[in-house]
């Protein structure tokens, strides 16, 4: 994976891990230092390699696919 993608996976499971729901677009875009199409890009790339998935057209939908299948601490 590239050091950008796993930029923003990295940056989507540290946020779920901290605030307990999923991130924005625009958050993801500020965390990462990136713009909204770059970051739609790279969520479209994780989400084809089934790390992750979304709803369109919802509002921090975004769930993480590894990780229901960690075990719970």
């Amino acid at each position: 994976m590239s050091d950008r993608l796993e930029e923003v996976y990295a940056f989507v499971r540290a946020y779920i891990a901290a605030h307990k729901r999923p991130p924005t677009l625009r958050e993801i875009a500020k965390g990462c230092y990136m713009n909204t199409s770059t970051v739609m890009r790279y969520l479209d790339i994780l989400q084809a390699r089934g790390r992750l998935t979304r709803e369109p057209g919802i509002a921090r939908s975004l769930r993480l696919l590894d990780e229901e299948n960690e075990p719970a601490s």
